[in-house]
């Protein structure tokens, strides 16, 4: 799973759960619906995340660990059982990777609906679905993110 499709799932959440709450608030005597809007760099906030060097160091920790265990196989194995257990290999590693990923973008999307609830921001989009309005959460997630972290 890609890091972009999470972020569309993660975008699309937050579309769907503002309609939810946009219609639950929406009265006959208030014709207008008053919501605030934002917006954020999902991609920013990915690559300047606290925790994405601790996560990305322990991955590298288990890339080792389990390079140094495949070694040991392709030693003991037949080559021609090789490739196969190359193979193996890549994808459990893949796997982790992804896992890792996953985690710290459900890690991003609670700081970012935090930050959203404590700005009153009714509806964040990403950065890149804005052409006019609304204004950058990006720099509020960040802070609150270091924050969290500090606390951990």
């Amino acid at each position: 799973m890609s890091v972009k499709y999470i972020i569309l799932i993660i975008m699309l959440v937050l579309i769907v759960s503002f309609s939810v709450y946009g219609i639950n608030h929406f009265t006959e005597e208030n014709s207008e619906l008053e919501f605030t809007a934002a917006y954020v760099s999902v991609e920013e906030i990915f690559s300047r995340y606290p925790g994405r060097k601790e996560a990305e160091d322990k991955l590298a920790e288990l890339f080792r660990a389990k390079e140094a265990e495949l070694n040991e196989k392709l030693s003991d194995t037949d080559p021609q059982k090789h490739r196969q257990l190359i193979k193996e290999y890549q994808e459990e590693m893949n796997q982790q990777r992804q896992e890792l990923i996953d985690q710290l973008l459900v890690e991003i999307y609670d700081i970012i609906e935090k930050t959203a609830a404590e700005k009153e921001v009714d509806l964040v989009f990403k950065e890149e679905e804005v052409w006019v309005g609304g204004y950058d959460l990006t720099p509020g997630v960040l802070k609150k993110a270091e924050e969290l972290q500090g606390q951990k």
